[in-house]
């Protein structure tokens, strides 16, 4: 009894514990996008671990994004609840703060066609994480 005890126990103190940053998942026009991982600082269970991913154009290379229509809008989803969440676009000054409900966030892209593409950073108690998407607006 007392070895279930201290299984159960284990168990359930991992499983409050984010081992590793969290994902990122992105969605538009019915599309699942391709979320990168950037750089990140993450501390679990006693041990941190940073890691230095450079740029998104280093990260996501020569992948291609996928095509969605003008003004669609992206549905960004975490799993845990992230104490700040911020977007920009590459190229602009300009930092959007984020807001998940029940952990998921919607923005709008562009209008206007083109490649865009986004940086996406989260602070968590544990650390923080940065990810990179891309999409080709049509």
């Amino acid at each position: 009894m007392k070895k279930w005890l201290i299984l159960f126990s284990a168990l359930f103190l991992l499983a409050g514990c984010q081992l590793s940053p969290p994902s990122l998942s992105v969605k538009a026009d019915g599309k699942a996008l391709d979320v990168y991982q950037g750089s990140y600082c993450w501390r679990a269970l006693g041990k941190g671990e940073c890691a230095d991913t450079g740029g998104p154009v280093h990260v996501i290379g020569e992948d291609k994004p996928k095509t969605v229509e003008a003004g669609s809008e992206a549905v960004l989803s975490f799993w845990g609840d992230p104490e700040t969440l911020n977007m920009s676009l590459e190229g602009s000054r300009e930092t959007v703060a984020l807001t998940l409900e029940n952990g998921k966030a919607t923005v709008d892209l562009p209008d206007e066609p083109g490649v865009y593409l986004y940086s996406v950073s989260g602070q968590w108690e544990q650390g923080s994480a940065g990810y990179f998407f891309q999409v080709k607006v049509e």
